[in-house]
C-alpha cells in the first residue's frame, strides 16, 4: 500500500470550469477564476482534484501553475466554533 502525496497549492492560470462526480455521472459544477489558489491533490491523470464542500471537483492540469511569489495562501473557516 502506497502513502497518498500531499496536498500542494496551486494557482489557476485562467477562468477554468470545475467538474465533479454525481451519481455516475461527471458534470459541470462550477468554475474557478484566473488567479485563485487551491490546494490540490498531486495524480497521473490529466487533471489535479481537490476537496470543496463535501466533495471531490477535478480540474485541467492545463489550467494551473504553482503559485507566483510570495502570495498568501487563503484561509477559509468551514465551520463557526
Amino acid at each position: 500500500m502506497s502513502a497518498a502525496l500531499p496536498s500542494r497549492y496551486m494557482q489557476t492560470t485562467e477562468d477554468a470550469t470545475v467538474w465533479a462526480r454525481i451519481g455516475n455521472k461527471t458534470q459541470t459544477v462550477g468554475n474557478l477564476r484566473a488567479g485563485q489558489i487551491i490546494a490540490i491533490e498531486p495524480g497521473a491523470e490529466d487533471y489535479y482534484t481537490f476537496s470543496f464542500g463535501f466533495g471531490k471537483g477535478f480540474i485541467d492540469k492545463g489550467h494551473l501553475e504553482p503559485v507566483q511569489g510570495r502570495q498568501r495562501v487563503p484561509f477559509f473557516v468551514t465551520k463557526a466554533l
